[in-house]
């Protein structure tokens, strides 16, 4: 150890003693006003530090005068922020001098009664979730709190802040809309047994009637009614249970490219001659875990649904891809798409739009089916196009 350290260290167990020691202990230097104030930024940087913490915070800040709402301040944040909400042409470096209600769509639905409830009351109020249509499509959500500052004993100004809570309430819709859906598969399965039971029960007494000598051709063609519908009946059963159990067990390697290009093929007919069918297939996706007929019945909900929304009319672009461990199934119609008003429900069993010919069953079997391969199905609106379903499905790997 260098001498001048090992020094130190001396020193400092020495003091330690004469602290312990009492008497001995040497007075400490005195701590006068000047030596703190001394350490302490000037007037002039503190309000330069406090410019900057303002600008470097990551939630939106906004100051308004209380009569007018106008904005008389603001950090940089804030202009980021409604920049992107307004999906502005060019940088909005300034927002000073502009009113609040410029940057909040419904601004009397959502923000007025917020800042009113702040003024007559002159207390703190908050929103937790507050939706902001935005420009570029899609809704926002912010968590907003409005506090009054007073000057000169009178309320002046409203400092607003900002912070965007959309991938939060995202999460807990996705949340609930998955419980959702597995309360209702159990449902769906229950009643498919129950409804099955009762249908063999129904069959087994057509059967019995259909043997007695002394049936009329009549009541023979009533009895062939009663087996159609029995039939009908199994067949939505059948459905109930693939939502409720995801398809067959029966799986194994399917190459995704070869049920699209067959799929296709099968349905070049019903799809009719004013639908023009786009494929895009990436011939170096691997192999997938899975039934054909399912993934099958998958892509024929899809190409069915976009035809009864082109009424008929119009493009279907299908196309496969490899991203990471997945496979990609995408469809895009050029429909008038999906209504934000139905998007979460889509999936759910007995929803449909197509009132007199819909069973609301199509794609609740499509997301039974993608769940229990360990995908996932999403619905939304392609840019400039119709609906589109996004399928992502695990690979087998290499």
């Amino acid at each position: 150890m260098p001498g001048r350290a090992k020094g130190a260290i001396s020193q400092c167990f020495r003091d330690l003693r004469r602290r312990q020691d009492g008497p001995r202990v040497a007075p400490a230097a005195p701590v006068t006003v000047t030596s703190i104030t001394a350490r302490l930024p000037r007037v002039e940087d503190r309000l330069l530090l406090h410019r900057q913490m303002i600008e470097n915070l990551p939630s939106a800040l906004l100051l308004c005068d209380v009569v007018t709402l106008t904005i008389v301040e603001h950090n940089a944040a804030a202009s980021a922020f409604f920049e992107e909400i307004l999906a502005a042409p060019r940088p909005l470096r300034s927002l000073v001098g502009r009113e609040a209600r410029e940057f909040f769509p419904d601004f009397e639905g959502t923000l007025e009664p917020l800042l009113k409830r702040a003024i007559d009351t002159e207390k703190t109020c908050c929103a937790d979730e507050m939706r902001l249509a935005s420009a570029g499509g899609g809704d926002r959500y912010v968590a907003v709190i409005v506090q009054p500052m007073a000057v000169d004993e009178s309320v002046m100004y409203l400092m607003l802040s900002l912070q965007e809570v959309t991938q939060k309430v995202a999460a807990r819709e996705r949340q609930q809309s998955l419980q959702r859906m597995e309360s209702v598969g159990a449902l769906a399965g229950g009643l498919a047994h129950d409804v099955n039971n009762m249908l063999f029960a129904i069959g087994g007494h057509a059967y019995l009637l259909r043997a007695r000598p002394d049936m009329t051709p009549e009541a023979l063609e009533e009895l062939d009614r009663i087996d159609a519908a029995i039939v009908r009946a199994r067949a939505l059963t059948g459905k109930l249970l693939t939502f409720a159990r995801g398809g067959s067990p029966e799986r194994g390697p399917v190459q995704i490219n070869e049920i699209v290009t067959d799929t296709v093929r099968i349905l070049s007919g019903s799809l009719g001659e004013d639908v023009t069918v786009d494929l895009s297939l990436d011939p170096d996706v691997p192999p997938l875990f899975a039934d054909g007929g399912g993934l099958q019945q998958i892509l024929m909900n899809f190409c069915v649904n976009a035809r009864d929304a082109m009424e008929g009319k119009g493009r279907l672009r299908i196309r496969t891809a490899r991203e990471g461990g997945s496979i990609l199934l995408e469809v895009v119609d050029s429909g008038p798409g999906i209504p934000d008003a139905i998007r979460g429900r889509i999936f759910e069993p007995f929803f449909t739009t197509k009132r007199e010919r819909g069973t609301g069953l199509g794609l609740s079997v499509v997301y039974g089916l993608v769940k229990n391969y360990g995908g996932t199905v999403t619905a939304g609106n392609a840019p400039g196009c119709g609906a589109r379903f996004t399928v992502r499905l695990p690979a087998i790997a290499r």
